[in-house]
């Protein structure tokens, strides 16, 4: 038996803004950072201020809060002599593109400098932009009606034709996901 006495739901769970839609989508950042739990090594070698080195990324994520959206890592770099690990932060770019309908979230930027004390002597040994290596944005399709035009036929065989098109749409950056709003228009076809 299940009782509604026992479930209890606040404001602060509820995170949905349904203010203006019809229809809403929601991607949550828990669905990014799987993939970077799945993408397996990220790894690369470099060479600065004639010294040459390894790097691996480690624990990449993605953090959505409103108004904007992080990525968040850490870097390790080593070489025969020595082994240092760095924090990668960055910017993530989320934009709904309405003609082709789809969202597109990217890594935008995320630089960070290797530097290493050597002998009391601080090492550059260069800079990586981390967002270069991933190239290729996470696409998610949008929301639109799948027909524009709906044909019915009345009770007193009339037929009708009424026309659907977006009206509005928002994309908003909320707390831990991202939503897709979309409010569409209904007309009447002579």
């Amino acid at each position: 038996m299940f009782s509604l006495d026992s479930l209890e739901v606040t404001n602060e769970e509820i995170k949905i803004d349904t203010s203006v839609s019809h229809v809403s989508l929601v991607i949550h950042e828990q669905l990014l950072n799987d993939f970077f739990n799945n993408i397996g090594k990220i790894k690369g070698n470099s060479s600065g201020s004639s010294i040459d080195y390894e790097w691996s990324l480690m624990k990449p994520r993605i953090e959505i809060h409103p108004e904007e959206a992080l990525f968040f890592a850490k870097i390790n770099a080593k070489t025969d002599v020595f082994s240092i690990t760095r924090d990668v932060e960055g910017s993530v770019k989320v934009i709904y593109n309405e003609e082709e309908n789809i969202i597109e979230v990217s890594i935008d930027k995320a630089d960070v400098i290797l530097d290493v004390n050597l002998f009391g002597k601080n090492v550059l040994l260069g800079e990586i932009d981390i967002a270069k290596y991933f190239t290729k944005s996470f696409v998610f399709e949008g929301l639109k009606s799948y027909n524009n035009e709906i044909d019915f036929t009345l009770p007193n065989a009339n037929e009708k034709k009424i026309n659907v098109q977006t009206k509005t749409y928002e994309l908003v950056l909320l707390e831990d996901m991202i939503q897709l709003t979309v409010e569409f228009n209904f007309k009447e076809i002579d």
